[in-house]
């Protein structure tokens, strides 16, 4: 699979989230060469789990900032964040009993949280912080 590059593209406009972003398409990146190697099932559980503590310190900052914005785009944004740690937990459940949907996991990653999230949610984050 195609590796993702940052582009200026991917930018929100806000350059603490923008480094963030970088440093979670850099895991999502080495997920995604982990899941075609023979030594997958003994490292990526581990990438899955710091990929989970950074995404968690990453929505924390984003939740910091969302005082500063509607409360509608706020509820909004703090209910994707939820549902994205509840998907990502479930995989690292799946991956410790054994079922390991790998391929689906990273496809979710770069579907969802590049297309969905970064390009809708925490751009609109990043104009109504800058208006």
């Amino acid at each position: 699979m195609a590796q993702i590059l940052w582009t200026e593209s991917l930018s929100v406009g806000i350059r603490e989230i923008d480094e963030q972003h970088k440093v979670l398409i850099e895991m999502i990146n080495e997920l995604s060469t982990l899941t075609s190697t023979d030594e997958k099932n003994s490292v990526v559980p581990s990438v899955i789990s710091r990929l989970v503590n950074y995404t968690r310190d990453h929505f924390s900052f984003e939740e910091g900032l969302l005082g500063k914005v509607s409360d509608q785009h706020g509820q909004r944004h703090k209910g994707e964040h939820a549902a994205f740690i509840s998907k990502i937990e479930d995989y690292m459940e799946a991956c410790g009993s054994g079922y390991t949907p790998y391929a689906d996991l990273v496809e979710y990653l770069r579907e969802y949280w590049l297309v969905q999230h970064i390009e809708q949610v925490d751009k609109e984050l990043g104009r109504l912080l800058s208006a």
